[in-house]
């Protein structure tokens, strides 16, 4: 239970006084809607599960009751408010051996009904699975003692220890055998245990407490608290759960859930990675349960929403109670808590911008831009140039206008400048072209359509141009709404195509005679390589939830894009168990709509080989570092930090410059910007980010 109820229950502060953790700014958001319970003031705690069943169980902390959740997410009564004398339900497990529900449950102003006293009941409640019958309960009811049951686990054999704080410190413990709720220790440094958990040889307590986390173990009574790095504080835990010789951790305060892996000898903290993070439905996450390779935990307990004078918030300022759950999979990425404290480098070289969409850069330092609807600008010694370099008539706004941007690798001889756009046809029907330019005098000159006829719509046209590493000209088709033809390899829906530089198609490509060098994808904007293996890194826009998607959402994926290898949309999306695809590196939800990926190719930079990805909806740019792997993909993603988090905006363009600034775009002048009110006088703007 976080500390702002048992202020309250001993009477030395209010949920209004208390002065909690700042939660961390940036979000780092992974977990998706397990289930919600329709009963707003349920107000609760903890949630456990039985595997036997299949069902959920949450204890409200309001009503004094546990509610089951089936696996039809039937909601029900598992007791009745207040049944068997209960108080606010704190803490839950199952033991699906011997089915029993274990409940600990204390007295609190949280509860209807509840009037201060000096003395403050809690007690143990062993309920029967099959039944929902009190078993037998275990209470301390003393006059004038005050107590607090936080939370209890569970050994192999039966056996349970509860975490005690009011006035005092203390682990309980009821051994199978005896079935008596006895003393275990009054443990020296560990002020108010709250989270217990057990090790899974069930020799070693670990307790989460006021200033940290200690370990116990079992048979000896020895104590040690746990050590972290110096940049890893384990104060603020309430829920503490133990998995594969590491800690998961919910930090209310700061609205955090994390993974703390642990040493051989499993009393320090080696390195301490980030699973959730500020996600848009906390509000006060509280405890959990492992389930298989997955955390489920409550995310909004709402305990803050309570008037002065102690009134709960009308129903209307109240909110469902939503269990979320995240991963757990080794192969999933996890994500470390550093920072890189790169938002102090960032610069601003341009203004007047309007919809910028791809950056690309010459031999002599000029940064080439286009603009959507249909300009190419340059940037020069930090200024925007009023003329244009070149324009073209796109569709715009119908379709997705002027889109990526490639220099030649050859520019300081052939002055060639290659772009992806969409137009109409002479039956006016949307298309997407390749066009060539060639430079004249500081000019655009001479456009050649090399590429002809390539799928559009006026969404998810794709549009991301480059040359990779061998020399060969790479685009990316959306799936333009027709995902009947994604899957289809004679069509270049959902597709990233590859092209010799005069648009003609190099025998090597994995397809006889087609430009499509990977399928299955659905909208990409976005791909580069990494400098020391040489393979594409490519995002794409998740599902949106249409009905034809089978209403579908977030998801937003990075791939290793590998030769003739298949991505599954629309079959698949996101990370799945279909072994006919390649996985994901990543599937962020909610959603952050990835635009372009740029990584540093300057290996004398601490990022060298970290990839920079812009987010539209997420309204970031998001630092990403990748480690090999033993998957089909060949990677992993071994940490992530979202920067710049709201500060500018939807962000679409960014690029690697050989001067070894990281540049990006904002891009607020487009429909969602304009709908959002995203866009100021400046806009939009060009930036730049030392990483050298």
């Amino acid at each position: 239970m976080i500390r702002v109820l048992i202020l309250l229950i001993v009477g030395s502060t209010s949920v209004f006084s208390l002065q909690t953790p700042t939660p961390s700014p940036t979000p780092l958001n992974r977990s998706f809607i397990a289930f919600t319970i329709p009963e707003k003031d349920l107000l609760p705690e903890n949630v456990a599960f039985d595997p036997v069943e299949e069902a959920f169980y949450v204890g409200s902390t309001r009503k004094g009751k546990i509610v089951k959740v089936d696996r039809q997410k039937r909601v029900t009564d598992f007791t009745a408010p207040r049944q068997d004398g209960l108080w606010q339900v704190i803490g839950m497990k199952v033991d699906s051996v011997r089915r029993i529900l274990w409940v600990c449950s204390s007295m609190g102003d949280n509860l209807i009904g509840f009037s201060r006293s000096e003395t403050s009941p809690a007690g143990v409640f062993k309920y029967d699975l099959r039944t929902g019958k009190l078993i037998k309960k275990y209470v301390l009811d003393t006059v004038g003692e005050q107590h607090f049951f936080n939370d209890l686990t569970l050994t192999e054999l039966g056996d349970v220890f509860v975490s005690h704080m009011a006035k005092d410190s203390l682990i309980y413990r009821i051994e199978r055998d005896s079935d008596r709720l006895e003393l275990f220790l009054k443990p020296e440094g560990i002020p108010e245990p709250n989270g217990i958990t057990i090790s899974k040889d069930n020799k070693t307590l670990y307790v989460a407490h006021d200033t940290g986390a200690a370990a116990i173990d079992i048979t000896t009574k020895t104590i040690t608290q746990i050590s972290a790095p110096q940049d890893v504080s384990l104060r603020g835990i309430d829920g503490l759960y133990f998995y594969e010789n590491s800690l998961i951790a919910v930090h209310p305060g700061k609205k955090e859930v994390r993974r703390y892996f642990l040493d051989q000898a499993g009393r320090a903290v080696r390195r301490a990675d980030t699973l959730e993070s500020n996600h848009p439905m906390m509000n006060i996450p509280t405890t959990g349960v492992v389930v298989q390779n997955r955390f489920y935990y409550v995310a909004n307990s709402q305990f803050a929403s309570f008037n002065r004078d102690g009134t709960l918030f009308p129903m209307e300022r109240l909110f469902e109670p939503v269990i979320l759950q995240v991963d757990l999979e080794p192969e999933t990425p996890s994500f470390s808590v550093s920072r890189s404290n790169l938002e102090n480098r960032l610069e601003t070289v341009a203004a007047g911008l309007e919809i910028p969409w791809s950056i690309d850069f010459a031999p002599d330092g000029r940064i080439f831009v286009t603009e959507r609807p249909g300009r190419i600008r340059v940037v020069q010694h930090g200024k925007l140039l009023p003329e244009k370099w070149a324009e073209l008539k796109v569709a715009f706004p119908r379709g997705e206008g002027l889109m990526g941007l490639a220099v030649s690798p050859n520019f300081r001889n052939d002055k060639e400048i290659f772009v992806l756009g969409t137009f109409l046809d002479r039956h006016r029907n949307l298309i997407s072209r390749i066009v060539r330019f060639r430079e004249e005098n500081g000019r655009g000159i001479d456009p050649q359509t090399i590429v002809d006829n390539l799928p559009a719509s006026r969404i998810h046209s794709g549009g991301e141009l480059s040359f990779g590493p061998d020399g060969m000209l790479y685009a990316a088709i959306g799936d333009i709404e027709k995902l009947d033809l994604v899957q289809d390899k004679s069509s270049a829906v959902g597709k990233i195509l590859r092209y010799r530089r005069d648009g003609s198609i190099p025998q090597d490509n994995p397809f006889p005679n087609s430009p499509v060098f990977a399928i299955g994808v659905r909208n990409s904007q976005g791909f580069d390589w990494h400098p020391e293996s040489k393979e594409m890194f490519a995002v794409e826009h998740g599902p949106s939830g249409f009905p034809e998607e089978n209403n579908r959402e977030d998801k937003d994926e990075m791939n290793v894009i590998l030769k003739g290898e298949n991505y599954g949309w629309p079959i698949a999306s996101g990370i799945g168990g279909d072994t006919r695809f390649v996985n994901p590196l990543v599937d962020w939800s909610p959603a952050i709509a990835p635009g372009n990926i740029a990584v540093v190719k300057d290996n004398k930079s601490r990022f060298f080989c970290q990839f920079f990805v812009a987010g539209l909806r997420g309204q970031q740019l998001r630092r990403v570092k990748v480690a090999k792997a033993n998957n089909r993909a060949g990677w992993k993603i071994v940490e992530e930090e979202p920067l710049f988090y709201k500060r500018f905006g939807r962000i679409r363009a960014v690029a690697f410059s050989p001067d070894g600034y990281l540049y990006f775009a904002n891009s607020n002048l487009d429909e969602g910007g304009r709908e959002l009110k995203l866009f100021t006088a400046d806009d939009d703007r060009l930036f730049r980010l030392k990483v050298t």
